[in-house]
């Protein structure tokens, strides 16, 4: 009972207070914004009411993607950022998240050696086989084209140098003593297994081209072990003297210096020479071949083709001025004439005998053009030729092939333009109506 009593006082005391609050602050305020409430609903109701049935219900989907597209956007917009380097796209896509583990990254290694690379070489020049490998740098701090060299005893050079050149260390004795040997005679080298022209050039330290032609072989020639091959002393040509041969003439025919061909050869003078004697030409060079001359045959192309079979038969009528038989268009009103379509170069013959009025160039379409007057009134043209074989002036044969087929002037393709003008060379009529 006590304790009830004592919690309807505390009751009692907090009322006062906050019922004070509440009639003076709290229920004013509560009333104004309830009554702002339904005023803004009523006014948003009567607004929207049109609208449910036509806008909200036929577009909220289209609405709902667009603020959600936009959304998105702004939203990346602010967030794109250039990644430190190619490596990192994509590192942070929900794909490489779900791929890879957070602690798994890209490895690079780099390293600063240098590297290095068999130089190409050909089997034919005097490199093809050297005692020792070498290499070209590329990269580094000796980019600058500089060779290195390696001990095949003890570094092993690459795979593919091994395939490509046989690399032979018993040669290094060989290069060092017979290379230097002083000699001014010619001699003969037996092949021996293995050797090829570059390899024997390099031993006697000549140039490949100075071994071939002593020896008549060409670079696709072959040889084989035991096969004798001419040495000449130096690099130059071997030449077997000939009658009405001297020195001076040799010395310019070959480019060699007259005194290293005396010298070379143990001669006292450019006069003691004798027909089958065999000169080293220090230096020389084999000169080239002289230019064949280009010969001209002139002929008359009028001449190249027979006439028409009809030509020697006497008629009337005009002759049918081809040998093609194809008609492409016919006379009729635009198109004054008969187009004869056939090969470029298909000869063309005067319809008739006559005197050629025009023959050249017409700016006017016809492209070359020949005029013929027939006499009585008659003339015949003849367009789009490739070329012509008669000139102004000319007095022509019916039959004769006065031009040649083509596809000038205004013209779609290779035909013959043919008219026939009757009292004036402007009063065109049906050639059909004349030709045989």
């Amino acid at each position: 009972m006590a304790i009830k009593r004592g919690f309807g006082r505390t009751i009692r005391l907090i009322s006062g207070p906050s019922g004070f609050v509440w009639r003076v602050f709290l229920h004013p305020a509560l009333s104004v914004c309830y009554r702002l409430a339904r005023a803004t609903k009523k006014l948003a109701d009567s607004l929207l009411t049109p609208l449910q049935g036509s806008f909200l219900g036929r577009y909220a989907m289209h609405a709902f993607i667009g603020l959600l597209a936009f959304l998105v956007t702004a939203t990346n917009i602010q967030a794109m950022e250039r990644p430190s380097s190619v490596t990192d796209l994509g590192n942070n896509s929900i794909l490489s998240s779900v791929t890879l583990q957070e602690t798994e990254d890209l490895l690079v290694e780099e390293f600063d050696s240098v590297a290095e690379m068999a130089v190409e070489v050909s089997y034919l020049e005097a490199q093809a086989i050297r005692p020792r490998g070498y290499f070209q740098s590329q990269g580094g701090d000796s980019s600058d084209g500089t060779f290195y060299s390696f001990d095949p005893g003890l570094v092993s050079p690459p795979t593919s140098l091994v395939n490509a050149v046989r690399v032979q260390t018993e040669f290094a004795e060989a290069v060092d003593t017979v290379g230097t040997r002083t000699r001014n005679v010619i001699i003969e080298h037996a092949v021996d297994d293995g050797e090829n022209i570059g390899s024997i050039a390099r031993l006697y330290d000549l140039q490949t081209t100075t071994v071939l032609q002593a020896n008549d072989l060409s670079a696709r020639s072959l040889i084989r072990p035991g096969q004798k091959l001419v040495i000449p002393p130096v690099d130059g040509l071997i030449y077997t003297i000939k009658s009405g041969d001297t020195l001076n003439k040799i010395s310019n025919t070959y480019k060699s210096d007259v005194d290293k061909i005396l010298a070379m050869n143990g001669l006292d003078s450019a006069g003691s020479l004798s027909i089958g004697q065999r000169l080293i030409l220090p230096d020389g060079k084999v000169p080239p071949p002289p230019p064949q001359a280009r010969q001209v045959i002139t002929t008359n192309l009028g001449k190249v083709f027979t006439p028409s079979p009809a030509a020697s038969s006497s008629s009337s009528r005009l002759l049918w001025p081809t040998s093609a038989r194809r008609i492409t268009q016919y006379f009729k009103y635009g198109h004054a004439g008969l187009d004869i379509a056939g090969p470029i170069g298909t000869p063309i013959y005067a319809a008739d005998d006559g005197v050629v009025v025009t023959s050249g160039w017409n700016s006017g379409g016809y492209g070359y053009m020949i005029l013929i007057d027939h006499g009585n009134g008659i003339w015949t043209r003849y367009g789009h030729s490739s070329r012509l074989l008669v000139q102004k002036g000319d007095r022509v044969s019916r039959g004769d092939v006065i031009s040649l087929m083509g596809s000038t002037g205004r013209s779609t393709g290779p035909h013959l333009h043919f008219e026939v003008l009757i009292g004036g060379i402007y009063n065109r009529v049906n050639p059909l109506d004349y030709i045989k």
